[in-house]
C-alpha cells in the first residue's frame, strides 16, 4: 500500500500525520496543516512529544513544574464547537450569543459537553466515547440529570472527546517553553490594528465573546498558535476532562497523565481564555482554573479532539 514512501519508482502522497509543505502534496481528502502535518479539514495534526508542564513562577494551582510526554498522536479542533455545530446536533442552545452561528456555544456545563460529544461522534459515524454507570452511551439526559460519567476506553477511544489538561496545554504550547506561545509578553497576542482601540490587556475587562477565528478577538494573525489552533487563549475558556488540584497530584504519571475527575458535582479545570481577566497574568498557557462540573457559564465552552492510532 501507499505510506508515503516511493513505491514501484512512484513516491505516494503523504498522508495523515506525516510531513507536508504545500496542499497538493498530501494525500486525497487531505490538506497540509498550518504547522506542517497533513491533516483532515478543519482539524490539526498533533504529534506525540514531551513538554514542561506548569509553571514555577505562577499561581499555586500551576505548581509544580513537570516534565510531561504525550505518547501518541492526536486530531484537535482548530476551532471552539460552535452554535452552528450544536445545532446540528438538535439540542437546546441557550449560548450569551446563540444568534451568532460561528461563536463558541456557551452556558453549558461539563455534563452537557460530554453528552454533545458523543452525539458528535454518532453524527459523524464514529463509537462514543463516554458513559453512564449502565455502561450506555452517555445521553443530554444524563446530562441534564447530572448522572455519572465514564471514559472506560481512555485515551483507546477513537471518537471525539474533551482533551486531557495535558493535552490542552501541550498542543496550545505548541513547542514553547513562554508565558504565551507567541512570547513572554501578552503585547504579542494583541493585534496592531486593533491594539489602539483596545489599549492593554491589563486593568481590562474583556466581556465579549467573538466568532471563531476571527481577527477581532485580539489575537494575532487570527489567533493561530504553531500547531493552527485559533483562540487558544482567547474567546471562551475551555473545558477539559480532568478533575481540579491544587497543586498537581505528585501521583500523576509522566506519560499521558489523567486526573480523573471525582464522581458527583467536583471541581474540573478549565483554560485559555481574555474573558473577564484582571489581567494579561492570568490567560498565560499554564494558567488554571476551576468550576464545578454542574456550573453553567456563559463564557465557557469546549474544543474535542479525537485519539489517533499510535
Amino acid at each position: 500500500d501507499c505510506d508515503g514512501e516511493v513505491d514501484e519508482g512512484v513516491e505516494c502522497a503523504p498522508t495523515l500525520g506525516q510531513g507536508c509543505e504545500v496542499d497538493d502534496e498530501c494525500e486525497l481528502n487531505l490538506e497540509c496543516g498550518y504547522n506542517g502535518y497533513c491533516t483532515i479539514s478543519d482539524w490539526a495534526y498533533i504529534a506525540p512529544g514531551s513538554f514542561v508542564q506548569g509553571s514555577n513562577t505562577g499561581e499555586n494551582a500551576e505548581r509544580p513544574e513537570r516534565h510531561v510526554t504525550i505518547t501518541r498522536p492526536f486530531l484537535a479542533s482548530v476551532k471552539e464547537f460552535t452554535n452552528a455545530k450544536w445545532n446540528t446536533l438538535g439540542l437546546d442552545n441557550q449560548s450569551i450569543r446563540a444568534d451568532c452561528l460561528n461563536c463558541p456555544v456557551t452556558n453549558i456545563t461539563w455534563y452537557k459537553a460530554l453528552a454533545a460529544i458523543n452525539l458528535y461522534s454518532i453524527q459523524n459515524h464514529l463509537p462514543y466515547c463516554y458513559v453512564n454507570n449502565n455502561m450506555t452511551a452517555y445521553s443530554m439526559q444524563d446530562a441534564e440529570n447530572e448522572e455519572d460519567v465514564n471514559w472506560p476506553e481512555g485515551l483507546d477511544c477513537p471518537g471525539y472527546r474533551l482533551p486531557t489538561e495535558a493535552e490542552w496545554e501541550f498542543m496550545v504550547r505548541a513547542g514553547t517553553t513562554t508565558n504565551y506561545w507567541c512570547g513572554n509578553e501578552s503585547t504579542c497576542l494583541i493585534d496592531g490594528e486593533i491594539a489602539q482601540e483596545v489599549g492593554s490587556f491589563n486593568g481590562m475587562l474583556f466581556d465579549t465573546i467573538q466568532e471563531v477565528c476571527s481577527r477581532i478577538n485580539l489575537i494575532q494573525n487570527i489567533g493561530k498558535n504553531p500547531n493552527g489552533l485559533c483562540d487558544t487563549l482567547g474567546n471562551v475558556r475551555e473545558i477539559v476532562w480532568d478533575g481540579y488540584r491544587n497543586p498537581y497530584s505528585p501521583e500523576l504519571a509522566e506519560n499521558d497523565p489523567i486526573q480523573n475527575p471525582e464522581q458527583g458535582n467536583s471541581l474540573v479545570v478549565i483554560r485559555g481564555s481574555y474573558l473577564l481577566r484582571r489581567n494579561s497574568f492570568e490567560f498565560r498557557c499554564s494558567q488554571r482554573s476551576s468550576s464545578e462540573k454542574n456550573e453553567m457559564n456563559q463564557f465557557r465552552g469546549f474544543r474535542p479532539v479525537r485519539s489517533l492510532a499510535e
